[in-house]
């Protein structure tokens, strides 16, 4: 199964899963094992606290989903979590690595959010090289004559790739517009110059 089935399967909008960009691990959020929890019926018996420390959380949780019955644990020190509610992030962890290994997913490289620091849902990508070399060719263009430093001004408001793209497009459709209405003025000229010489 990969992502696209188990988003389909399981109800998983966009915001509920996204692709980790070093790891290409797929990432899903601790709400969406809840909604996958909630839809096999898979049942969590009491956690088993192993420590529980100032710094440091351990626990074992036991899930179920029909006849099968799986246990992984949970981990949370002030290392591996920005978070302070220790307990509660260990037991998230050792729920989420339950139910997703009870559906199968480590198989096709499907992780919770919760589990690593890092796989948190990244804020917006930082633009791309292709679309900072694109922007640098695209403003030479003489349909920003004295529009340039404005452009500029848009481009660094939010340097995420979804503004850089949105800011892209709207150069293309100026460029577009630009050559449209310049081959047009050509195209007067040229029927003036000529005007009923045929």
């Amino acid at each position: 199964m990969n992502m696209k089935e188990l988003a389909k399967k399981y109800n998983l909008t966009e915001s509920d899963y996204w692709q980790e960009s070093r790891s290409k691990k797929w990432i899903i959020t601790h709400d969406a094992c809840q909604k996958i929890a909630h839809i096999e019926s898979i049942t969590f018996a009491p956690p088993q606290i192993i420590n529980s420390e100032k710094d440091l959380v351990r626990m074992v949780v036991t899930g179920k989903k029909g006849d099968v019955v799986m246990w992984k644990t949970g981990e949370a020190d002030t290392k591996n979590c920005k978070n302070l509610y220790l307990l509660a992030m260990a037991e998230k962890r050792a729920k989420d690595r339950v139910c997703l290994a009870l559906i199968n997913a480590y198989e096709y490289g499907v992780y919770s959010d919760v589990e690593a620091e890092d796989f948190k849902k990244p804020a917006e990508e930082y633009r791309t090289e292709e679309q900072a070399k694109e922007f640098d060719n695209l403003i030479k263009h003489k349909a920003f004559d004295g529009k340039r430093n404005k452009v500029k001004d848009e481009i660094r408001k939010d340097s995420n790739q979804t503004n850089y793209q949105r800011v892209l497009n709207k150069m293309l459709a100026t460029i577009e517009g630009f050559e449209n209405e310049e081959a047009e003025s050509i195209n007067q000229d040229l029927d003036f110059q000529l005007g009923g010489k045929l």
